[in-house]
């Protein structure tokens, strides 16, 4: 899953730059806080998404937490992305429901964010205690010659 987020940031990120130098070249009349938010985002908050799925079972010596929690995370992310750009470019033409687009695309996100931190808290923190404690008395462990 974690290649599936970073392989969607890396798509944001060009269809931003696209966009924005479509619009900088005046051929494409958006905004461009509708681009930052494809960038902002899609493709850095996709890239942090991976990349901490990517390694934080790493850290914590333990697999990957929940795929359907992953891919509820995902959807929604990318649900909100794209309502939230599609209110920023009509909120020249209709008011109402740019508005309301806009709660809905910001409540999508920060659940997806609301999510992933439950995910990652899984696999840092699994139901044992701390993913890696020393040894079962708590005390670090004891450095031999041979450990050196």
């Amino acid at each position: 899953m974690a290649l599936v987020f970073m392989a969607t940031s890396f798509a944001y990120l060009l269809f931003g730059t696209i966009v924005l130098s479509l619009s900088l070249a005046g051929m494409l009349p958006i905004g461009h806080d509708s681009v930052f938010i494809l960038i902002l985002y899609g493709f850095v908050v996709m890239i942090i998404f991976g990349l901490s799925y990517m390694f934080a079972p790493g850290f914590s010596h333990t697999k990957f937490a929940d795929y359907r929690l992953s891919a509820a995370e995902y959807l929604m992310l990318n649900v909100g992305v794209i309502l939230l750009f599609y209110s920023f470019i009509a909120a020249s033409s209709v008011q109402g429901s740019q508005k309301i687009a806009a709660l809905a695309a910001m409540a999508l996100i920060v659940a997806a964010v609301l999510l992933h931190a439950v995910s990652i808290w899984r696999i840092l923190m699994p139901r044992g205690g701390l993913a890696h404690s020393p040894d079962s008395a708590g005390k670090p462990a004891s450095r031999s010659k041979e450990n050196i």
